[in-house]
């Protein structure tokens, strides 16, 4: 394919010569393609390790892509106007995106993220306790008196459990949390982040170890709890919380780093804009 207008530097090793003040590879009409504007083709598009022959024909296509564009934009059909717009929003974008991957891996490196992990111990320690329940489920459309009633059967397994009763025997007569009553109403290992508060407050405050609560409610319904095994304090180890650290790190560097360019440039606008 030939288009009028592409003239390109007749060297035995096209490219291959080519100097830093010298360094003119081709035309388009009246306009040159620098060698390192080239060059940055050639990387967008991966394109490495060519003999001299493939980077003269990449060069070709390149000029002939770049004299359609110039053709075209004579024949003024085309908004260039908005074409502009598109290409400067988009490269707003990258040169954002492209300084901050390259900024925050320097940033935020392995160490930085062991450092962190090394200084904020606390933040990866979990309360955690063994417990069993029994649940009597409610919700807020039963009446007062279904209420009263679910209110007497938490009460009566209760009552049958401060008097030594089994409580996986109770779990299996009253519990209507099938799930955990398969397994004598263990719900295992929980954390005291991860429950509602008063149930939080009776597992790790309240109860030592062996005991029954009273009866309490929560959004599920009526509860007693045993606390099979005392609170204890799990840290998770540092391959578990690598990437959450990291990705804390990075946004909390990004925001700093943006807001710190976006001091270091006055903006101002007219009383027109």
């Amino acid at each position: 394919m030939k288009i009028k207008g592409i003239i390109l530097l007749a060297c035995t090793m096209v490219l291959a010569s080519c100097t830093k003040t010298d360094n003119i590879i081709a035309h388009v009409g009246k306009t040159p393609i620098t060698q390192q504007e080239f060059d940055a083709y050639l990387h967008l598009k991966k394109l490495r390790n060519l003999s001299p022959q493939d980077k003269a024909k990449h060069l070709q296509i390149f000029a002939e892509r770049k004299a359609l564009v110039q053709a075209i934009e004579a024949s003024n059909k085309v908004d260039i106007r908005q074409i502009d717009a598109e290409i400067s929003d988009v490269k707003r974008n990258l040169v954002v995106s492209h300084y901050l991957d390259s900024y925050l891996t320097q940033q935020v490196s392995d160490q930085a993220v062991r450092n962190y992990y090394a200084q904020n111990q606390q933040e990866f320690a979990t309360r955690k306790a063994k417990v069993s329940h029994i649940l009597i489920r409610t919700n807020s459309q039963i009446s007062e008196e279904e209420r009263s009633q679910k209110l007497k059967l938490i009460q009566e397994a209760h009552a049958k459990a401060k008097n030594g009763a089994d409580f996986a025997a109770l779990v299996n007569e009253y519990s209507e949390d099938r799930v955990s009553a398969k397994k004598g109403g263990s719900l295992g290992w929980i954390s005291d982040q991860a429950i509602a508060p008063n149930f939080a407050h009776q597992a790790f405050t309240v109860l030592q170890e062996g005991e029954v609560s009273d009866p309490f409610i929560t959004s599920f319904g009526y509860h007693i709890i045993k606390l099979d095994a005392a609170p204890s304090v799990v840290q998770k180890p540092f391959e578990q919380v690598r990437g959450d650290i990291r990705r804390k790190l990075r946004q909390m560097a990004k925001e700093a780093e943006l807001s710190r360019l976006k001091q270091s440039v006055d903006v101002k606008l007219t009383e027109n804009s």
